[in-house]
């Protein structure tokens, strides 16, 4: 029996669900002139053509459905920071916005996972020597648990602080950057430990790209603002002192 024909009667098994990105997503580096920002959810989805691949001209109700359609995340927790974009775009169209114009505060914000600080000239671009530093606190794990990233967060933290003189970061923004690292656990780990497969996170933070290509689905589960909330707090509970 040919292996497709296997794998229709029997799509159930994760291992035939693997290696297959949806139709028309497949993965596709940015180009030179294409809008990109310094999050790496939303370049992702541009890379994979759920947002516009040029990162251009985005409009709310696509930036709203995609974040259900592609990764099964409710939109609503993040209505807020759409319409705040939306005030401050360069596009010149109402109700539309690029990627571009999240590399500003309040959306970029100092001791970024895997960015410089804004103070060094490039907030909106991966730097590897920053994400070096991340990745340091799960090098040789298979699974990224909640520890491992509260002690990465932590640590970026604690680095921006003593070498960025302008360093700031607002109560709104702490408890952002909490829930930034929730959102990778939640969508390549699970709700209550985490436990994200490390080459997934590896590969959506170096190269953008929904790790497809590596047997990831996106969660069965919606995730809701209930779920990013209790994955913040778990993080934020873990102690990380020297």
């Amino acid at each position: 029996m040919q292996l497709p024909i296997l794998c229709s009667l029997v799509a159930f098994l994760p291992w035939c669900e693997s290696n297959r990105e949806p139709e028309g997503h497949g993965w596709q580096a940015a180009r030179a002139g294409d809008s990109r920002s310094p999050c790496p959810m939303l370049n992702s989805l541009a890379n994979h053509g759920f947002l516009p691949r040029d990162g251009q001209n985005i409009d709310s109700q696509t930036a709203t459905s995609v974040l259900q359609d592609a990764l099964n995340f409710d939109p609503a927790p993040f209505v807020g920071q759409i319409r705040g974009v939306m005030a401050v775009s360069s596009t010149g169209r109402n109700g539309t916005f690029n990627l571009v114009d999240l590399d500003q505060k309040p959306f970029e914000h100092d001791a970024s996972l895997s960015r410089n600080e804004a103070s060094s000239g490039d907030s909106l671009h991966f730097d590897p020597k920053v994400w070096a530093q991340t990745a340091s606190h799960f090098r040789g794990r298979d699974v990224i648990s909640i520890e491992m990233a509260a002690r990465a967060r932590a640590d970026r933290v604690a680095t921006a602080s003593k070498t960025n003189p302008d360093f700031n970061l607002t109560e709104a923004q702490v408890s952002t950057t909490y829930a930034e690292s929730g959102l990778y656990l939640l969508a390549f780990g699970d709700k209550t430990n985490g436990n994200a497969r490390t080459d997934w996170v590896r590969s959506f933070f170096e190269q953008e790209r929904l790790p497809y290509n590596q047997g990831w689905s996106k969660p069965r589960e919606t995730i809701s603002a209930a779920d990013i909330g209790a994955m913040a707090k778990k993080i934020a509970a873990v102690p990380v002192g020297k």
